[in-house]
């Protein structure tokens, strides 16, 4: 689709000005994709990556014969081995549902509300969490209500009961979640940053759009989210066929689209399902937050033969920090993905012997939960994991035992501190936060 001038769906909101598409056909032109993903449930599967970037758009197709495709199956799972995709759970992703989170929150022993609710919040961040927050709860004010009780009562819930039910109500809302995310994305970005470029047949109906289809398609409590099949109903209640015609005549002209990026030939070197090209990974769009990774072990020596900008890109999609020495970077990464690696292939086990925890605990009427994670707001706590040598030493050079002056910007960056060029600056300013 790519090399025949087929664009993904980021792009409307990417570079706004270049097209026109109306808000009614796109819905509209979901149909197709519902119905695709119910045909992938009967047969037991999810694609469990579904977000603009990979849904195109056909170039050939006019206004009354838009066409979307469903692109990127790299991560398509059964749908009962989902549960035990923990790299899946543990992603920070704005089209993965809150019970993702809650799932694995409540696998590893953390049962406090406040902070499972805080990260279920964070999978908004890539969208600016306060910024999105503001517009859907103008949209729908009661969503953070629906969230905050979604939380309460799946953490109250057996464990076991948990299990049971990701088998019957979660897999199968994954695929939908994520579709629907997607457009409610491109509405909220339109909306909020080139409100010009927002197209729809009125105000009204895309208010009817949203409460009636969407919201329902992306309600944080599971048990209230909408099947497959309902939203296909539901479509095609607002879209009847005898309005179906009038609604075309009356849309607005395609631009020209957009002309695709070539086709680019991978070479050998392969990180999991994503190969490098050209010495460099082949990522999302940079408006896009990049997709979870099956964990794939990898070797000191391996690290060790790829670039710097390789080994960075891979941190990257492992939402790693990428600062330090090419050492350090790879001492992170073999790290973490030997640990990930680990867990995947045991993941039937650690789920087992997390249910028969959860029993013991409630059968014996209290629960010994792991150290719950600090406030997102907590600095303290922030640099006490990112530091891995005294701070005393930190106005030291490298060679005296104190940080590389690119590691000190990485974490300057990570932190969001003011200074971040000199080395005296830095170093004052997280002495400074250390004290708070």
């Amino acid at each position: 689709m790519y090399e025949y001038g087929g664009y993904d769906l980021a792009t409307l909101y990417e570079k706004p000005a270049n097209q026109s598409i109306v808000i009614d056909d796109l819905v509209r032109a979901y149909l197709p994709i519902l119905e695709g993903i119910l045909r992938m449930q009967t047969a037991g599967y999810a694609h469990a990556d579904i977000k603009p970037p990979n849904m195109l758009i056909d170039p050939t197709a006019t206004q009354q014969t838009l066409k979307l495709y469903l692109i990127d199956f790299g991560l398509l799972t059964p749908l009962k081995d989902l549960k035990i995709q923990f790299f899946l759970h543990e992603h920070h992703y704005p089209y993965y549902p809150p019970e993702f989170r809650i799932f694995n929150s409540v696998r590893r022993g953390i049962y406090e509300h406040r902070s499972i609710l805080q990260m279920c919040l964070d999978n908004f961040s890539f969208f600016h969490t306060g910024t999105f927050m503001q517009w859907i709860n103008k949209r729908w004010p009661r969503y953070l209500l629906e969230l905050d009780t979604a939380v309460l009562f799946l953490i109250k819930m057996p464990f076991h009961q948990l299990v049971l039910d990701f088998d019957d109500e979660y897999a199968k809302k994954v695929d939908l979640y994520g579709l629907g995310m997607s457009i409610v994305e491109i509405i909220f970005r339109l909306e909020t940053t080139f409100p010009n470029h927002l197209h729809v047949s009125s105000s009204a109906f895309l208010d009817r759009l949203l409460t009636e289809v969407l919201f329902p398609m992306i309600h944080p409590n599971v048990f209230y989210r909408i099947t497959v099949q309902d939203a296909i109903d539901r479509i095609k209640k607002i879209f009847p066929s005898t309005s179906m015609a009038k609604a075309q005549a009356n849309a607005l002209p395609r631009a020209h689209p957009i002309k695709p990026k070539k086709p680019v030939k991978s070479h050998a070197i392969k990180d999991g399902h994503t190969a490098i090209k050209d010495g460099s990974q082949v990522l999302p769009s940079p408006a896009s937050p990049a997709s979870p990774t099956r964990p794939v072990s990898i070797s000191e020596q391996e690290c060790a033969k790829l670039k710097v900008s390789q080994i960075r890109e891979m941190l990257e999609k492992h939402q790693l920090p990428k600062y330090g020495t090419k050492q350090v970077m790879c001492e992170r990464l073999v790290e973490v993905l030997q640990h990930k690696s680990k867990e995947h292939n045991s993941a039937k086990k650690i789920l087992k012997e997390a249910v028969k925890k959860d029993k013991k605990n409630r059968k014996q009427g209290s629960k010994e939960p792991l150290p719950t994670p600090p406030p997102v707001n907590s600095t303290q706590r922030a640099i006490d994991r990112i530091y891995t040598k005294p701070l005393t030493d930190c106005n030291n050079s490298d060679e005296k035992g104190g940080y590389p002056i690119t590691e000190l910007r990485g974490i300057a960056k990570d932190l969001k501190l003011t200074h971040q060029g000199k080395r005296k600056e830095i170093c004052n300013e997280l002495l400074r936060l250390r004290k708070q």
